[in-house]
């Protein structure tokens, strides 16, 4: 059991790019049930998961999140009350502005449309520290279980939380997407950060 562990986290990498081959039904059902499978502060377990499958529907917003939502702009713009920045856009009006512009960088988080999307959010639109923690141990315990069964994960949380609430229509604040599927193309960690390697275990633990 250990040594399976140890070999789904050596191996997993960054993942942007699925092959759009579904996720078998079998698998989707363990990955779902696994988001509720980890431990909450006294049970309280204060979160949702939006699930983005195959649907035409489905399809259609996670495309828009792809080109117009999980975005970025090309060059610094207003971020009051602080300096400006390059960040996501927060409404369709800023979308339809920067593109314009000429100043929106679609297209660079390709985990957004794959075939099967989590979106973890809260319902309370409120999150404590405490619900972080759940919701991070939640989101983790999908990954492991998914890499386990040879469903590669990418994580997304390049996006203004109040845009996506809005384009799919939750009851709460969305805090982090992560899509299932095979990876089309990998990117190992160290290749993604080379400027920034991962510490090793002994540069933590003190």
């Amino acid at each position: 059991m250990l040594e399976q562990l140890e070999k789904v986290l050596e191996k997993r990498t960054t993942v942007k790019y699925f092959d759009g081959n579904p996720v078998p039904t079998h698998l989707t059902e363990i990955i779902k049930k696994s988001v509720a499978k980890t431990p909450s502060c006294n049970n309280t377990y204060n979160f949702k998961v939006k699930v983005l499958g195959q649907s035409l529907e489905h399809r259609k917003a996670k495309v828009d999140l792809h080109n117009y939502i999980c975005t970025v702009s090309k060059r610094p713009v207003n971020n009051d009350p602080h300096e400006a920045v390059s960040r996501p856009p927060r409404s369709w009006s800023e979308v339809d502005t920067w593109k314009k512009d000429g100043n929106l960088k679609p297209r660079i988080n390709g985990q957004t449309l794959a075939p099967l999307l989590f979106v973890w959010y809260v319902p309370d639109s409120d999150p404590t520290s405490n619900d972080l923690i759940d919701l991070g141990l939640s989101c983790w315990n999908t990954v492991v279980t998914a890499e386990a069964l040879g469903v590669q994960t990418g994580f997304c949380a390049c996006f203004d939380n109040e845009f996506v609430k809005e384009h799919l229509n939750l009851s709460g604040l969305p805090l982090v997407m992560l899509g299932f599927g095979f990876a089309s193309s990998t990117i190992t960690n160290q290749d993604k950060h080379y400027d920034k390697p991962r510490p090793s275990w002994n540069n933590i633990i003190c």
